[in-house]
C-alpha cells in the first residue's frame, strides 16, 4: 500500500488522518531590535504555549 507523505496531518488510532491546524499570529514581540529565543511547551493537543525569552 503506498500513501503520500505528509508532515502536516495526524494519524488517527481509530483509523485515517486529519489535517493538522495551522499557524495563528497571537502578537508582535517586546523589542524587535534584540535577538530572541522562542521555547515551545505543547500541553495537549488543543493548547500550545510560547516563551519569549531575550539572548
Amino acid at each position: 500500500m503506498n500513501s503520500p507523505t505528509s508532515s502536516c496531518m495526524f494519524v488517527h488510532v481509530q483509523c485515517g488522518a486529519s489535517n493538522r491546524a495551522g499557524t495563528q499570529h497571537i502578537g508582535v514581540v517586546k523589542d524587535a531590535a534584540n535577538l530572541l529565543r522562542l521555547v515551545s511547551c505543547i500541553y495537549n493537543n488543543t493548547q500550545f504555549y510560547a516563551l519569549e525569552m531575550d539572548l
